[in-house]
């Protein structure tokens, strides 16, 4: 006999932005431009340098990716699920009767890019769990809030 797992219903689900990769992209395309400039000035491009930068390439793009799966965040109709890691998992599922707070926190260059921090608290200081890094961190927050007056009513 197999069990077939339910398909839970997810009302939104997000990740960590890939906006705050942006130095490391930039970096990417930096060295990139520098090389090519540096190969139509007449400087020798060997190919140790082009290997190294493809390297670079490739490790950056799989490391931000990697870091990017690592979280995931989803508004549930019961619950505010969290899940954390890649290889042992973590999650954290919050009931939104015991949600008391929610912030937005944001630096200016996040505010910019619209994405930052949600702080979402329970009804005690020390209990909290923040949302690193989420896109559009508002629109989140609105529909976090809506669903919580659902089921308060």
């Amino acid at each position: 006999m197999s069990m077939k797992r339910k398909k839970e219903e997810v009302f939104m689900k997000v990740k960590v932005s890939r906006k705050l990769y942006f130095p490391f992209y930039f970096m990417i395309l930096f060295l990139g431009a520098l090389l090519i400039y540096l190969y139509y000035k007449g400087y020798e491009i060997n190919m140790l340098m082009l290997v190294i930068y493809g390297i670079f390439v490739f490790a950056v793009f799989n490391i931000t990716e990697t870091h990017r799966m690592s979280s995931s965040y989803s508004i549930t109709p019961d619950d505010l699920t969290c899940r954390f890691g890649i290889f042992s998992k973590k999650v954290v599922k919050l009931d939104y009767l015991a949600i008391s707070n929610l912030g937005v926190e944001q630096n200016f260059w996040q505010w910019m890019l619209d994405y930052g921090d949600i702080d979402v608290r329970l009804f005690s200081k020390e209990n909290s769990v923040t949302l690193k890094n989420i896109n559009h961190p508002s629109r989140f927050v609105k529909e976090l809030e809506r669903i919580m007056q659902e089921k308060r009513k």
